[in-house]
């Protein structure tokens, strides 16, 4: 219907509209914020299988991709000749509480010498 669409999602009805006249203003700042979005979303799609992991603790309205960007969108980042640069330093792929790790078995085989060792 026109410029909006109805749906739902997790029990709410969800309303979206798309305006009839797209204005794409091109100022530096929000260049600037562009290009943090796509580095950003690079990344997230080389670590998604981690990603997911790492971030555990969202609400249920939030996406592991969503907390990556909202954790580092701000602090990743430095800028060189007026463009943003990802520092990977500076980027933190997981946050909140991880489930502590249980070793419950533990084997070992005896180590295997390759054949100029054995030589006598």
């Amino acid at each position: 219907m026109a410029n909006f669409t109805l749906y739902t999602l997790n029990g709410k009805n969800i309303v979206r509209s798309k305006p009839f006249m797209k204005k794409d203003a091109k100022s530096k700042k929000q260049l600037v914020v562009r290009a943090h979005i796509t580095a950003l979303g690079k990344q997230y799609r080389m670590l998604s299988p981690i990603l997911g992991l790492g971030f555990p603790e969202g609400s249920e309205f939030k996406s592991p991709q969503n907390m990556f960007l909202a954790a580092n969108f701000s602090t990743a980042f430095e800028l060189v000749d007026e463009q943003p640069v990802l520092r990977y330093p500076l980027m933190l792929i997981s946050k909140g509480s991880l489930p502590e790790v249980v070793v419950t078995d533990v084997a070992m085989d005896a180590p295997m010498m390759c054949q100029p060792c054995l030589r006598t």
